[in-house]
């Protein structure tokens, strides 16, 4: 935890009687796996590449596209709750109405990861505007990008009205798991921690992958614009 009043980061005991304790836990799990992850990762690359990864990621810079799809510019125009289609049963999560508990969730997870996102916000698009459960913010990308949950499968008129904004996204030229990703579920099926998480990741390495490039690689033009990367 971080000490308000000096601001360094201070190790604390935490009890199985704190009512935090199974999202600490959690978190303490994640965190082991991920450096263990690391571990591994910084022992191949020392067995199959020369030099420091230090020295390797300043070769590479972060693209600046000649027009921006998604950019800062949006996100900054993008704001909670634009939909104004009335809430039957409101759940709130740091001060934001929600529509459903399950949500709340959601953006407890986007929040484990240290992501900034906006709910329920409004995009025009080709077929008219849709507003997404979720906007987060890419902003070493100088992007953003959307979720939606489908939480009520089993009904078929809401299946119906979610066909038309799946098709209205489409046509519009986002694509799955790169600009939005999509989870579903009913009243017997939620997805879970990790794969919440894992499809975040998705979205955030496919933009990764769209707009990192090696400076010497003949998709880098320097007339659009590049930025460093800080690892």
């Amino acid at each position: 935890m971080i000490d308000q009043s000096t601001g360094e980061y201070k190790r604390r005991r935490i009890s199985d009687k704190n009512p935090q304790w199974e999202q600490w836990v959690r978190i303490a799990v994640e965190r082991e796996t991920l450096k263990e992850q690391l571990k591994i990762l910084k022992s191949d690359w020392k067995k199959e590449c020369k030099g420091s990864l230090e020295q390797e990621a300043s070769a590479y810079r972060i693209l600046k596209p000649a027009q921006p799809d998604f950019n800062p510019d949006l996100w900054d125009h993008l704001q909670n709750n634009q939909n104004r289609k009335k809430i039957k049963n409101p759940f709130m999560y740091k001060g934001i109405i929600m529509r459903s508990q399950f949500e709340t969730v959601i953006a407890s997870i986007i929040d484990d990861m240290h992501l900034e996102f906006k709910y329920d916000t409004r995009l025009d698009l080709q077929k008219g505007p849709v507003s997404p459960d979720f906007a987060i913010n890419m902003p070493e990308y100088r992007r953003c990008g959307f979720m939606e949950f489908l939480g009520a499968l089993k009904d078929h008129s809401y299946v119906g009205d979610n066909a038309e904004k799946f098709e209205n996204y489409i046509s519009s030229g986002l694509y799955i798991n790169r600009d939005i990703i999509f989870l579903s579920g009913d009243k017997n099926y939620r997805p879970d921690y990790s794969t919440i998480r894992e499809l975040i990741c998705v979205m955030v390495g496919a933009i990764a992958r769209r707009f990192v490039v090696h400076k010497d690689a003949p998709e880098f033009a320097g007339e659009l614009g590049e930025l460093p990367i800080d690892i």
